[in-house]
């Protein structure tokens, strides 16, 4: 059993710290890649870090995605106009909305980077 190496630390931790994850969530993640053996960092083995890497990195690369930044603009709009449930944007209201109204009638996740402007004025309008 190969431990991680000091690139793959550097690495993850990297990773955790772009994506601000709390220790408790950071220790469930390498719970589970680490098949249920342990919580540190330290004990994965080089194979288990670098899934784990590569999960992070698409979590990243998700985050960063400008077609999500346009698609937080219309659950920030959904919040400002009270499509609220329990103090968070009801997102079934919102995908309803989407499905019925919207220019395309499809899921905001299924609109395009190229879609997604017009989307969001059209969105805008709703009151």
């Amino acid at each position: 059993m190969t431990l991680r190496t000091t690139q793959q630390s550097t690495r993850l931790h990297t990773l955790i710290a772009q994506l601000g994850l709390a220790n408790d969530v950071k220790r469930t993640l390498i719970w589970t890649y680490s098949s249920a053996r342990t919580e540190s960092s330290r004990e994965l083995t080089s194979g288990e870090c670098e899934e784990l890497i590569l999960f992070l990195a698409k979590q990243v690369a998700a985050k960063d995605d400008p077609a999500n930044r346009m698609r937080k603009k219309i659950f920030s709009h959904a919040h400002t106009i009270g499509w609220t449930y329990q103090g968070k944007v009801d997102t079934q209201k919102v995908r309803n909305w989407m499905l019925k109204f919207s220019f395309l009638h499809k899921d905001v996740n299924d609109y395009t980077l190229a879609e997604l402007p017009k989307l969001i004025t059209q969105f805008k309008k709703v009151k």
